[in-house]
């Protein structure tokens, strides 16, 4: 059955749209795939500088941040967090007046804090 040429080109035309949704489609998944392993690689991350960061309040021979992070910028951050989180708790240990600070607790607060 012979087409006109309009009819041929609206052809053309919705082919041509059918394959852009499809690439656009493929394209989309993706980066959405892309992103999801950065984004579980990420929460893998913050989760050990958690840990690590979490250890180090309470242990005196937590490994260092540098060799497990790798990434300088996740142990800047593991560092803040840890030295915010070291100054609250001894705050919050040291000044709240309806409990009493056994002095070696206190004691290895002060030489946590001075050994950062």
């Amino acid at each position: 059955m012979p087409c006109s040429e309009d009819d041929w080109k609206a052809h053309v035309l919705t082919c041509g749209h059918i394959l852009q949704a499809a690439r656009d489609t493929i394209v989309n998944e993706g980066v959405r795939r892309t992103n999801q392993e950065i984004d579980d690689f990420l929460e893998t991350r913050r989760a050990l500088a958690y840990d690590m960061v979490i250890n180090q309040l309470v242990s005196d021979h937590a490994p260092s941040f540098d060799h497990l992070l790798g990434d300088p910028r996740l142990v800047e951050w593991a560092g803040r967090l840890h030295e915010n989180m070291s100054h609250y708790y001894q705050e919050t240990l040291t000044t709240d007046s309806t409990s009493t600070l056994h002095p070696t607790i206190r004691d290895r607060l002060d030489a946590n804090a001075r050994r950062r």
